[in-house]
């Protein structure tokens, strides 16, 4: 089994079994990218299986750079590119991301520097993106959702996570740990043009590129629980902890069986 069906392994019998054990619906992954891809030629595969393959631009880009511990290669983005011609990778997606709520967004990300705004996955509905040391989710024309300041470092791996939820409600996680949350009283919109890892998006003045690298890019339809997202930053954990959890999800049934019987 290749590193990526093991990590994708892992998540999925983790998260499922955390919703057998808590009783909550688990988030539905729709879109995985891990950017192993190691040649410009090669197509950047959704790894849920959703999306055909995206396309590497002819430049600004270097597919094969070192990724997170335990993550393989990534790819790194130099900033540059302009309107209509971005230096980023087109994943499509617009009929499957034009999420306007109740969804979650998780990647690592290592900012080479984080003066202004770089975006990690955007269109022209939402974008989930650093602005200064703070995680930032933008619903275009909507409203802007910011996290902590200072929440943010750059020169090496971080995880970054948010959720926004059918309440509007954004929160913002790095490192597993959370940082902070904005609320609005409106969804986003779902007139949305092709999604971009590495820019917000392709049009009007809103270029914003990474000048960094990522890796391990996942949107999942719901909202992931801080333990389902420590789960995907580490996701293949020790044996002792799919012991645990196994027995914890056993432990669970027969009472959730037995209060259903009395009801």
């Amino acid at each position: 089994m290749s590193q990526v069906a093991l990590r994708l392994t892992s998540v999925v019998v983790c998260l499922t079994l955390l919703s057998v054990a808590t009783g909550t619906r688990a988030a539905t992954l729709i879109a995985f990218w891990p950017l192993e891809e190691t040649d410009l030629a090669q197509g950047v595969v959704d790894s849920a299986g959703t999306l055909p393959p995206g396309a590497f631009p002819a430049a600004g880009v270097d597919p094969d750079v070192p990724g997170p511990p335990g993550f393989g290669s990534a790819v790194h983005f130099d900033g540059s590119g302009a309107i209509g011609a971005p230096n980023s990778i087109n994943v499509g997606g617009s009929n499957v991301l034009n999420l306007a709520n109740n969804f979650s967004v998780t990647a690592w990300v290592n900012f080479e520097n984080l003066n202004g705004k770089h975006s990690i996955i955007g269109s022209t509905a939402w974008s989930f993106r650093s602005t200064g040391s703070r995680p930032h989710l933008t619903t275009f024309g909507i409203k802007d959702y910011f996290g902590d300041a200072g929440a943010l470092t750059q020169g090496e791996w971080i995880h970054m996570a948010m959720t926004l939820d059918s309440n509007n409600t954004a929160s913002f996680f790095v490192n597993g740990q959370p940082a902070g949350q904005d609320f609005h009283g409106a969804p986003g919109n779902t007139n949305v043009a092709d999604f971009h890892l590495g820019i917000a998006r392709n049009q009007g003045s809103a270029l914003e590129t990474m000048f960094g690298s990522i890796d391990d890019v996942r949107v999942y339809e719901g909202v992931l629980t801080v333990d389902e997202i420590q789960l995907i930053m580490n996701p293949i954990p020790e044996p002792s902890t799919v012991v645990l959890l196994v027995l914890g999800a056993l432990a669970v049934i027969p009472a959730t069986r037995r209060r259903r019987t009395r009801s």
